[in-house]
């Protein structure tokens, strides 16, 4: 181990985040005796090797990592050390990745692995590579891929399946005092920073089966980074200048994502463990890949859902019915009322034998009454009946007039599928001539362009790939229909190309510096699109 510690040290690069001290043999050794644990069988020097390997290779640059691959299989010739399967886990972080749109590159794929393998050992790590790496996209790819494990109830020798909370900030935007804490100078109370906050709230939070990632998103200097080495070594304790010290949990990750460590002291480099992400491990395919299917996701064609037929609603009408054997029954109680009154009142004389003789009249007068009012009641019912059969006919009109509506409106909706199919498949046309161009001309340009010309200001292969995307982006919404006539008429299809080299000159030629690196490229970008017949 010593040996292949100091041959690292000569052999290869200088970086600011290289440690090969005592530190970083003590990682090893408890990533090996992690894997003795998992794998009593195997044989040491495996383990060992796996543990040099595993711990060692997420730092290294990429022209780095082949050299000290030499120096192991030197080292330990004859000894074949097989990689770790993290089968579900790899699984699930390329099911994240395709939900958020994202392409299954298998080197950032092998990398979000290296980040759990790192924290597996050390509770302090930094993410250490430029802007367009991947390096935020890293973090929550693992932390929903950890979640989601927890959730479908898959358990991990490392109990390290469990939901992930993220708290993040940004150290640089915000004083010393504002980020740890400060005494009130009038009032001499004491004022807790961001960090003490974040980590007294997952202080609170411990024992509730959750890891907790503090994350530092943003430059590493001296004037801050010096107070958490207490956090970062074996204490793992927050020392505030109120004199109070935090216990941080062994379920608290501190992870920083940093450009560089130029600014960190040695102390604070040999503390954490290192994972280094570059460009090159997402590659410029991805990103363009990525821009293409959001692209076509904007067009894309969806057969519109067919209207429900519609359905006859029958009228409900009511007729005015009375019911006479109600009407006689009450006609029948009132002639034997009257029949006992005059049984009664018979000799009452004439004066009530008048009175009966008017009441026979006003009873006959009411059966009359009530002839008549059948006889209304039945003319009314038959009204009620031509009514219905009027409502009825016109109801069957209309629902004829909606069956015509809707199947003409079935061969519009299709007729128009139709057209909006067929435009797809020139839209894709269009897209996939802009696609093979940039992927046949932008590597090479780029390359052309590190090596012959000057730029104003450091420009990196990510942005300017993102640059002339975002300029397509701005010129195809203008012009929506520019992609579909482009397999239609030549002109269009000029009009197309013409976007896609207006686009590359602006994103990578106007950032020349001087005249005669603006010349050489011209003169190259229009060799080669000559010589591809563009």
């Amino acid at each position: 181990m010593t040996q292949l510690y100091t041959l690292s040290s000569e052999q290869l690069s200088s970086q600011s985040h290289y440690d090969f001290g005592m530190r970083a043999v003590k990682s090893v050794l408890m990533m090996a005796g992690r894997l003795k644990m998992q794998e009593p069988n195997t044989p040491e020097n495996v383990l060992l090797i796996r543990a040099l390997r595993d711990s060692n290779a997420p730092k290294f640059l990429s022209h780095d990592l082949p050299l000290f691959s030499r120096i192991i299989i030197d080292l330990f010739p004859g000894v074949t050390v097989p990689f770790v399967d993290y089968g579900e886990l790899q699984a699930e972080i390329e099911g994240d990745l395709r939900r958020r749109g994202f392409q299954t590159v298998e080197t950032f794929v092998n990398k979000v692995i290296q980040v759990h393998e790192t924290m597996l050992v050390r509770h302090g790590m930094m993410l250490v590579g430029e802007a367009g790496s991947g390096k935020s996209t890293n973090l929550k790819t693992l932390g929903a891929a950890l979640s989601s494990l927890h959730k479908k109830g898959v358990k991990d020798p490392d109990n390290f399946f469990r939901p992930v909370d993220q708290y993040a900030l940004n150290p640089k935007s915000v004083s010393v005092d504002e980020l740890y804490g400060r005494y009130n100078e009038l009032t001499q109370e004491w004022k807790n920073g961001i960090v003490a906050t974040l980590v007294r709230q997952t202080v609170e939070s411990d024992g509730n089966g959750r890891r907790k990632w503090v994350v530092f998103d943003g430059p590493v200097d001296t004037l801050w980074i010096e107070s958490m080495n207490t956090v970062l070594d074996d204490n793992k304790v927050l020392c505030l200048s109120s004199g109070e010290r935090l216990n941080v949990s062994a379920d608290v990750h501190m992870v920083f994502e940093v450009l560089d460590l130029d600014q960190a002291s040695p102390a604070t480099v040999s503390r954490c463990g290192m994972v280094y992400m570059e460009q090159v491990h997402v590659g410029l395919d991805a990103l363009v890949d990525t821009w293409d299917e959001t692209r076509r996701n904007r067009y894309k064609w969806r057969p519109k859902p067919k209207k429900p037929k519609a359905v006859r609603k029958k009228k409900k009408t009511t007729k005015k019915k009375k019911s006479r054997g109600g009407q006689n029954a009450d006609a029948v109680e009132g002639e034997d009322i009257d029949d006992n009154k005059t049984a009664e009142n018979k000799d009452d004389g004439q004066a009530e034998k008048k009175e009966d003789e008017g009441t026979e009249e006003n009873n006959d007068a009411d059966e009359g009454d009530e002839d008549d009012g059948d006889e209304d009641e039945e003319i009314e019912e038959e009204d009620d009946d031509d009514d219905d059969d009027d409502e009825d006919d016109k109801l069957e009109e209309q629902e004829r007039e909606n069956v015509a509506e809707e199947a003409k409106a079935e061969e519009e909706a299709e007729e128009e599928d139709e057209n909006s199919r067929e435009r797809r498949n020139f839209m894709d046309e269009g897209m996939d001539r802009i696609v093979g161009v940039l992927k046949r001309h932008l590597r090479p340009m780029l390359k052309f362009v590190r090596s012959k010309c000057r730029c104003t200001w450091p420009v990196s292969d990510y942005q300017f790939t993102s640059s002339i995307l975002r300029l397509l982006d701005a010129l195809l919404d203008k012009q929506p229909e520019l992609l579909a006539e482009a397999a239609l008429s030549a002109s269009a299809a000029a009009a197309l190309d013409n976007t896609i080299v207006w686009s590359i000159v602006w994103s990578v030629g106007a950032t020349l510096s001087d005249e005669n690196s603006r010349c050489v490229f011209s003169d190259f970008l229009i060799n080669r699109l000559q010589e591809q017949g563009f």
